[in-house]
């Protein structure tokens, strides 16, 4: 193995607004990713039988959990984790636009996590927990959970599941 691959930083977790074309690349890949799909039946009662078939209704949008760790070392990483930081929570939010009060909603995002993942998803939960402080009570380690859930226009099929498997979005959020 070269020295120049030992020393290389590896791809990292970004996550784009496809609203606003804003994104960001995570300080650190999460230690873990959680997806999660539901398959729906609808369960017959056969009278005398000891058992119930079953009909198939649809399958749920997937949804992904994982947590991104920040560690700032100085004032200046302390902003930019702040920034970072504000950003996903506002993901939860609908924009201020008075048009369109009656449809705001939170915005779709681009989650690109490079050969592992490549969804577009909405963001269910925001989960920050502050673990370390310096010794004028600012942030310098934290951990943000967030649950996604996935938005497809398109059909999902088995066959595409077995090519693509997580790696479905082909948007580009820089544009």
């Amino acid at each position: 193995m070269s020295l120049d691959i030992a020393n290389s930083r590896p791809e990292r977790l970004n996550i784009a607004n496809l609203q606003t074309g804003d994104g960001y690349y995570m300080q650190f890949n999460p230690t873990e990713l959680k997806r999660q799909t539901a398959i729906n039946y609808q369960r017959h009662e056969v009278i005398g039988q000891s058992y119930r078939p079953l009909d198939y209704t649809g399958t749920n949008n997937q949804t992904l959990s994982f947590s991104v760790y920040f560690r700032a070392e100085n004032r200046q990483q302390q902003q930019g984790m702040e920034e970072v930081m504000r950003f996903l929570e506002s993901l939860g939010y609908p924009p201020e636009d008075a048009d369109a009060l009656v449809e705001a909603r939170p915005p779709r995002c681009l989650i690109v996590w490079p050969n592992t993942l490549s969804i577009t998803a909405v963001l269910t939960n925001y989960d920050e927990t502050r673990e370390m402080f310096d010794l004028q009570g600012r942030t310098i380690q934290a951990t943000v959970r967030l649950t996604w859930e996935e938005v497809s226009i398109e059909r999902l099929t088995q066959e595409r599941i077995r090519e693509q498997g997580a790696q479905r979005s082909t948007q580009d959020w820089r544009g």
